[in-house]
């Protein structure tokens, strides 16, 4: 993942941590259009009162 900074890359795009855990981060956010986003809804929307997130992937 070039142009990412190596502990970004590292957090979200290893399977494994280097003790060989596995990554609970791993493939949280993908990169679209140069930015990190969530891959997943936050289900922030739910919440009474609360509008979406500012990068909601469900728009």
């Amino acid at each position: 993942m070039s142009g990412l900074p190596r502990y970004v890359s590292t957090v979200f795009f290893k399977k494994q941590l280097a003790d060989g855990q596995d990554n609970p981060l791993w493939r949280t956010v993908m990169l679209r259009e140069g930015q990190l986003v969530r891959r997943t809804c936050c289900q922030r929307y739910r919440l009474p009162d609360v509008q979406q997130c500012g990068d909601c992937t469900l728009r």
